[in-house]
């Protein structure tokens, strides 16, 4: 049983919330988004570039959570939402509105991570890369022996275009 009402299954805070910045003449911008954590009182306030630059500047950022769900799926979904609803707001400062965009550069974000933990690991002589299922040597040695080189492919169960290919 849940001891908190805000938190999800998965014992994770998934929120969408208002960073309010305020700047040195009193003018207030907001800042909308999603925010998964296991602690509700980690300081977070965004992660956005105008909340970065806000934080450059020493400017006053103030993070409310407004909307808890049980899952971040769903928060993304209705941080998308707000943003939708929003994007004629002067007083907003998000870069991207629409979700479209969101989700691309989340996934690009994502593919970005993925090949920089790749490349880390190949330097470190941990990655090897995929297999190779085809054995060019064997190919070879058979072609040798003075086979054509589709009665190899057939032999070997490799295509004909597979065994040129390993001739070259």
């Amino acid at each position: 049983m849940r001891t908190n009402q805000y938190i999800g299954s998965d014992g994770q805070y998934h929120f969408v919330y208002v960073s309010t910045i305020t700047d040195n003449q009193n003018v207030k911008y907001r800042y909308v988004g999603k925010h998964s954590t296991s602690n509700i009182k980690d300081g977070y306030v965004g992660s956005g570039t105008a909340i970065k630059q806000a934080k450059g500047k020493g400017l006053h950022i103030e993070c409310k959570p407004f909307l808890f769900f049980d899952c971040e799926e769903l928060a993304e979904i209705y941080e998308s939402y707000w943003l939708e609803q929003l994007q004629n707001d002067k007083a907003v400062v998000n870069i991207r509105f629409d979700s479209h965009n969101t989700r691309v550069a989340k996934s690009q974000s994502d593919e970005m991570k993925k090949r920089q933990k790749e490349g880390i690991a190949k330097a470190k002589g941990k990655f090897k890369g995929r297999k190779a299922t085809v054995d060019n040597e064997l190919i070879r040695e058979t072609l040798a022996t003075g086979l054509s080189m589709r009665k190899t492919a057939e032999k070997l169960g490799y295509s004909l275009s597979t065994v040129q290919r390993a001739t070259k």
